[in-house]
């Protein structure tokens, strides 16, 4: 079942690794989510980040299936920006990972160009910060027909400083995956105490805000894009040569060859340049994205500013409606006092000069005339 939504007690854990490690068998087993395709080792089936959960010890476990770096239908750059959005997401809505369950296949006689460049790409998404809460496991010790020989490839990984003996020097932890739900519950049930950390491709897209060119795991895909570039415009000068001197000799045999190979080179050489582009485009995109944020922030930033002044501005001019009329009312009321003081003197007077007329009576009234 897919996660729909984010359970108060769940325990968020990445399976990661090459095409072929069985990070997707890892996840139908444990999980009991029949419904996950599982890749026959030579062809990627997880084209995308998809989460799945179920219920266990009291707690929801999310395991997230993600694509390999060696992904048959997809560029790298393509992968690192599937991964990147989901874990940027995640980053927001505060939903960290308690662990990365890495996946290597012990059938493996060596690490090949396709499993360094997915480990060397895992640790630049992951950091040195998190890798405590990083199993390195291995996988199908059911298909090791020498157990010894599968313990010294084991060995030889966790020695090589290349491969995992960094890795682990800096608090990542070996593990084995037997092919059991059994098996698989033993490695969450030891992620589960974990404390919930953040990868540096987190900090790096969300807090730092750099683009996805500009993180370490970008700066690492457009390394190698520029190292296979130069080196397929080599290999092309060098073929071209090797074809001119077929065709003065007149090999045709040879010059067919190296035709093949010239047109094979050529074909990814395309291929990575249209990666460097697309990585390119991709940071523009960002860029635009961002640009035009920045816009519509400024936008309502103004748009506050302006609503402010309005509101400032009708609080001023309520407030001198208001004290004209306050003033208004106390002119009314002083004409109103003023008028009253009047009327009460002269009937005061009026008054007074009845009590005259009477105390002096007809003849007081004869001596005022």
């Amino acid at each position: 079942m897919k996660a729909n939504v984010v359970p108060s007690n769940e325990i968020l854990i990445a399976v990661m690794g090459a095409t072929g490690a069985g990070k997707s068998y890892f996840i139908r087993e444990v999980s009991g989510c029949s419904g996950i395709n599982v890749s026959n080792g030579l062809h990627s089936c997880t084209s995308q980040v998809e989460s799945y959960s179920f219920e266990h010890a009291g707690v929801t476990i999310t395991l997230v299936d993600t694509p390999g770096f060696n992904d048959t239908t997809r560029t790298d750059t393509e992968v690192l920006g599937e991964i990147s959005n989901w874990t940027s997401e995640t980053f927001r809505e505060n939903r960290l990972l308690s662990g990365i369950i890495y996946l290597h296949s012990v059938t493996n006689i060596r690490m090949d160009g396709s499993a360094v460049k997915n480990l060397r790409m895992f640790q630049k998404l992951c950091g040195s910060g998190a890798l405590k809460n990083v199993f390195l496991t291995t996988t199908q010790w059911s298909r090791v027909t020498d157990q010894a020989d599968g313990e010294v490839r084991e060995r030889d990984l966790c020695k090589e400083r290349n491969f995992w003996g960094l890795l682990i020097d800096k608090g990542a932890t070996l593990q084995r995956f037997h092919g059991t739900r059994e098996s698989g519950l033993k490695l969450i049930e030891q992620l589960m105490p974990n404390k919930p950390a953040a990868l540096d491709i987190q900090e790096q897209i969300v807090t730092q805000k750099r683009t996805l060119i500009g993180t370490d795991a970008g700066q690492c895909i457009d390394s190698e894009l520029a190292t296979l570039e130069k080196k397929y415009q080599g290999e092309i000068e060098t073929l071209e040569r090797e074809r001119r001197e077929a065709v003065n000799e007149k090999d045709h045999e040879m010059k067919a060859l190296l035709t093949g190979e010239l047109g094979k080179v050529r074909e990814m050489l395309e291929k990575t340049a249209a990666e460097k582009i697309q990585l390119a485009e991709m940071h523009a995109e960002e860029m635009r994205r961002r640009d035009a944020e920045k816009l519509r922030d400024e936008e309502r930033r103004k748009e506050d500013q302006r609503r402010t002044q309005a509101k400032l501005e009708k609080v001023e001019a309520d407030t001198k409606r208001q004290a004209e009329l306050h003033a208004a009312e106390m002119r009314k009321r002083e004409e109103r006092d003023e008028k009253r003081r009047k009327e009460e003197q002269e009937r005061a007077a009026s008054a007074a000069m009845r009590r005259i007329g009477v105390q002096l009576g007809p003849v007081g009234f004869h001596l005022q005339f």
